[in-house]
């Protein structure tokens, strides 16, 4: 009895008939959000390094202790306000 074929999931799909191949397609511009994917941990060290407070919402890592109406998309967009200030500032100082 033969093993069953192994399917090579590395390999490119064939192109569907009627489409144009991915490869040759234009490319935007694509850009990851620093601030939004760093680590708490990582702010707050760079924060300490460079002698800046952060604002006390910032310092509260652990998110499942925090109470339920800190927590959300309005807590998310300050926080994230709030570190991409710091980021901004934080570039200026060092150029």
């Amino acid at each position: 009895m033969e093993a069953p074929a192994v399917p090579n999931l590395t390999a490119p799909r064939p192109t569907p008939p009627g489409r144009r191949d991915l490869a040759t397609l234009p490319k935007a511009h694509l850009h990851l959000h620093f601030t939004g994917a760093m680590g708490p941990t990582t702010m707050v060290e760079m924060a300490r390094t460079q002698g800046v407070r952060l604002p006390p919402h910032l310092l509260h890592i652990d998110t499942a202790s925090m109470p339920a109406d800190g927590r959300g998309w309005f807590r998310f967009q300050r926080a994230y306000d709030s570190a991409r200030a710091f980021m901004n500032a934080l570039s200026k100082s060092v150029q």
